[in-house]
């Protein structure tokens, strides 16, 4: 209810105050001239302000959020460790050849995962199975001066007690016999030694692991115990 009578009561607060207002500028014209365009200037500016003041805007809200559940469960997740450093093998060998000559083929890759035995290289064997049939011979021709030489022993051996035979001679057959037994055993070291180089020929793997990369090709003449052919 608006009501521009003393002691009538006012709704809207901003008119209450425009009506004191008037009442206030009625009353100071009449009682105190000089001042009133000061005042009419304040108190038309304090009118202006209380009537232009707004409500305060409302605050906005955040919608909630979403959230997206799940059921637990139990389950092996795999283990991830994220660090600086190097592999090392267990084991490393450096494959020397131990026979010299030509290289003549590889049996692996790089990087071939190998086993223990097995074939990785192969050297020209052909002089080395010269060299064992060559032992092999001289270890024969031992054996048969070795049969010889006890023959003619034993034949002086019966003789002895007769006379028919010097004690020189007698001691000489027995020399013979010992000569060609010690021919023999060194043929056969002879003969286990071709057979070795010629083995050597044939480059095994000794452990079981991966090959490394060859240092040498096929068509190279390496050396005996000299130069690494490849790591395992």
């Amino acid at each position: 209810m608006i009501s521009g009578w003393p002691g009538a009561s006012i709704a809207d607060p901003s008119k209450k105050r425009v009506l004191l207002m008037q009442r206030f500028l009625s009353a100071t014209l009449f009682q105190r001239p000089i001042l009133t365009s000061r005042f009419c200037g304040v108190l038309a500016v304090a009118a202006l302000a209380g009537c232009g003041k707004e409500a305060p805007p409302a605050v906005m809200e955040m919608p909630p959020t979403s959230v997206t559940t799940i059921a637990a469960v139990a389950a092996d997740v795999p283990v991830y460790l994220d660090e600086i450093g190097k592999t090392v093998a267990l084991n490393e060998v450096s494959i020397v050849p131990q026979v010299g000559g030509k290289l003549t083929a590889v049996h692996v890759k790089d990087g071939e995962d190998v086993k223990k035995g097995q074939l990785l290289a192969e050297i020209d064997a052909r002089p080395f199975e010269a060299s064992l049939a060559s032992a092999q011979a001289a270890l024969a021709q031992s054996q048969a001066s070795l049969a010889l030489a006890s023959l003619e022993y034993d034949r002086v051996a019966t003789l002895q007690g007769t006379n028919a035979v010097s004690k020189q001679e007698f001691d000489q057959r027995k020399s013979n016999v010992a000569i060609a037994e010690a021919q023999v055993k060194s043929s056969e070291a002879a003969v286990m030694t071709a057979s070795l180089d010629l083995e050597y020929t044939k480059i095994q793997s000794p452990i079981d692991g991966r090959a490394g990369a060859w240092l040498v090709d096929p068509g190279n003449v390496v050396k005996e115990n000299e130069g690494s052919l490849i790591v395992v």
